[in-house]
């Protein structure tokens, strides 16, 4: 074996000790009791859309469960996604719990981005689940890891952290966190070009332009013919609401200012993709996206907060715990 393909190996599969997939699994499920929380109490919005409006996202396409639903798997589809969450969430058949909820989550994400919206703010989640479902490590800290000790009569802690897993997961789910990062940059320089960096759209979104209730959409400034039929402008996207404070508006009259934040934004949302080469980046470039979100959140009230779980990933809880004890252990001085 070269030297290149050892290294290639090593990246892939090396075990590490500094991404606890059990405890990344527990993160990642908590926030999808809230996401079904607040999901399922609108569902019943699905059976009430004209069917002429759907149109079938990835999501759905690839889904194997039909569509409109037949009578009564609506309400099945509702017990199994939480069944399975619970379980997923606290290791009971922790694999094919896994398996099912993500299959049951991309059928139901698929339905609720299919008629008219797509909310990319739960997509990086969803993804992440999705290589949760099949990566080593996701049944540690687990029920089931816990009834194996029991019955072996072996340290119960050992067995709740299991071996290292292979980096892959990590690995994956990087690349993930980069391509979301990577592709809202392009779609900015994509659809407005380098005008989207003279600061005159954030700008809009900060002066409050969007909050008065109404909804705004956007069209192609010369759009085709065959985009005139429906509307006679070529709508084409919707913009997102804003609701800015008054230091956002404040800060929407200096144009330098807007400037340099949608430069900042774009370089931020390229720039992001050095984490893939530079692995001693990853800790404070999700420090900043945090910083990014908070601050995007702050000026807009618009929440990114769904990215914070699939960050979890990257944290070494185990070693954070044992810096705390250590400091705890440590003698007052008087």
């Amino acid at each position: 074996m070269t030297a290149l393909a050892r290294a290639w190996n090593r990246w892939w599969f090396a075990p590490s000790a500094r991404h606890q997939v059990g405890i990344f699994r527990i993160a990642l499920l908590a926030w999808f009791v809230y996401l079904y929380v607040d999901y399922f109490t609108s569902l019943g919005w699905v059976a009430h859309r004209p069917i002429a409006f759907l149109h079938r996202c990835l999501g759905l396409r690839l889904s194997p469960i039909p569509f409109p639903w037949p009578d009564g798997l609506g309400t099945a589809l509702q017990w199994i996604g939480w069944t399975t969450l619970f379980t997923s969430l606290l290791g009971i058949a922790t694999r094919a719990s896994l398996i099912v909820f993500t299959l049951v989550t991309f059928h139901l994400q698929g339905i609720r981005y299919s008629f008219g919206y797509f909310g990319h703010a739960h997509l990086l989640a969803c993804l992440a689940l999705a290589a949760l479902a099949v990566a080593p490590g996701a049944g540690s800290w687990s029920v089931d890891a816990l009834v194996r000790a029991l019955r072996r009569r072996e340290p119960v802690l050992a067995h709740l952290r299991g071996r290292p897993a292979p980096v892959w997961l990590a690995r994956i789910v990087l690349i993930q966190i980069v391509a979301v990062y990577l592709a809202a940059g392009v779609a900015k320089l994509r659809y407005g070009g380098l005008e989207w960096l003279d600061g005159r759209t954030l700008s809009f979104y900060l002066a409050g332009e969007t909050h008065d209730g109404k909804q705004y959409f956007g069209a192609k400034r010369e759009p085709a013919p065959e985009d005139l039929w429906r509307d006679g402008f070529g709508l084409e996207h919707i913009l997102y609401k804003a609701h800015p404070p008054p230091s956002a508006r404040r800060l929407a009259r200096h144009p330098w200012v807007c400037r340099l934040l949608a430069v900042a934004s774009v370089g931020f949302e390229l720039g992001f993709a050095v984490v893939l080469f530079a692995p001693r980046l990853v800790l404070p470039a999700l420090v900043a996206a945090v910083a990014f979100h908070e601050g995007i959140d702050a000026l807009m009230r618009i929440e990114f907060a769904h990215y914070y779980p699939v960050f979890a990933l990257f944290v070494d809880w185990e070693a954070l715990a044992r810096k705390l004890r250590w400091k705890g252990s440590q003698p007052r001085r008087s």
